[in-house]
């Protein structure tokens, strides 16, 4: 499975003469897309298992589909990532996934900077509970960005929210 992007005119027709562009070149599973407007770029994530392991990776896409820049890796390759949500924030891009590379399933947060550079390194929402954490959603506030997600930590699938994202 491949990721395209096409754009539609304001009453639903491909725009640009029916063409789009292939986002993901890999010759591997590229799926569960989350795509963000900043005002003028996209911002895309997805899940990719281009590596023999499920990974998150994010690019800069302009107005027209076209990338800007290069694809980056925003899990590392031990890790089993999967389920990326992506959030514009106003000044930069909020990814959150689940991520099994400490064993057991926990929900990881990262900042990407505008010019699609991550800053500074990972972090988990969550801890490693019995059953894991699953298919984050992040929401910004005006003045914060918010995460919710499935966790079975107490061997139900159940609903958890933190109000504060680092």
């Amino acid at each position: 499975m491949k990721i395209h992007y096409v754009n539609y005119d304001v009453l639903g027709g491909w725009a640009l003469n029916f063409l789009s562009s292939r986002i993901t070149l890999a010759e591997s599973f590229s799926f569960v897309p989350s795509l963000v407007w900043t005002g003028s770029t996209f911002g895309i994530a997805w899940d990719d298992a281009r590596d023999g392991m499920f990974r998150i990776f994010f690019v800069q896409l302009s107005a027209a589909g076209s990338k800007i820049g290069t694809e980056v890796a925003l899990t590392p390759s031990t890790s089993n990532a999967r389920s990326a949500d992506l959030l514009w924030t106003g000044s930069t891009y909020a990814a959150a996934w689940s991520d099994n590379r400490d064993g057991g399933s926990k929900i990881f947060y990262q900042s990407v900077g505008s010019d699609g550079a991550p800053i500074g390194v990972s972090v988990p929402l969550t801890k490693v509970g019995s059953g894991g954490a699953f298919e984050p959603d992040l929401v910004q506030s005006s003045a914060e960005t918010q995460a919710v997600w499935h966790d079975a930590r107490d061997g139900d699938l159940e609903i958890y929210f933190q109000v504060s994202v680092p």
